[in-house]
């Protein structure tokens, strides 16, 4: 296929405020999107990111700046249905699914989100963001069957009696996310916490050591 000059392309791409047919590598779309930023012209940046999402769906540069702008904009009507066409188009690519994993839990949308980090490690065992959504999702259910239960007048061993197999739950996936990652300090800070809770002492020693190594 007859390609233009990359001169003439940005000229054409100038005038008409359109992305032009001819504008069809990652590499060069990318550029034409810094092109647009630079001029801080944030219809035709949308413009360029929206066609190197179609042609290239896989490649994340394209949807992550898209979601960053709608997102700025507080659309998350838009934010949505941008992160289902992504896992529509890329079902088995894990990141898509933490995305949407992220925006569920923003929108208060747990047990969606709780699937979506599920669904991303379905995929990639390993994930590391996803077994940290995941194990922290978990984490802050343990924390609110305690806050339930005191409600409701349970002394706080019996309140923790009814959260420590939620606890467990997120242990599995915050050890695990340690083993992928061994100083991620969202991780650390939960473990320390389930680790106190759970009189896990020897456990908690080395997380406290890990932390002060840090500092």
């Amino acid at each position: 296929m007859k390609r233009y000059p990359v001169l003439f392309t940005l000229l054409f791409f100038l005038f008409s405020g359109t992305v032009s047919a001819e504008v069809e590598s990652v590499k060069e779309l990318s550029e034409y999107y810094q092109f647009w930023e630079s001029k801080k012209d944030s219809s035709k940046m949308i413009s360029v990111l929206k066609r190197g999402f179609k042609l290239y769906p896989e490649e994340h540069y394209f949807i992550t700046n898209l979601l960053a702008i709608r997102l700025a904009r507080h659309d998350y009507s838009g934010t949505r249905s941008l992160l289902k066409k992504a896992v529509k188009e890329c079902p088995t690519d894990p990141l898509y699914w933490y995305l949407f994993g992220q925006y569920n839990e923003a929108m208060g949308s747990v047990e969606e989100a709780e699937m979506n980090y599920l669904q991303a490690l379905a995929i990639d065992k390993d994930h590391l963001n996803s077994t940290i959504g995941i194990g922290s999702i978990y984490y802050h259910r343990a924390l609110n069957l305690i806050k339930e239960a005191r409600n409701n007048g349970a002394p706080e061993e019996d309140a923790f009696k009814v959260a420590k197999p939620t606890f467990t739950l997120s242990l599995f996936y915050l050890e695990k996310a340690q083993l992928l990652q061994n100083d991620h300090p969202v991780v650390l800070k939960y473990l320390l916490d389930i680790y106190g809770k759970m009189g896990e002492t020897i456990k908690y020693n080395a997380i406290v050591k890990l932390i002060g190594e840090q500092q």
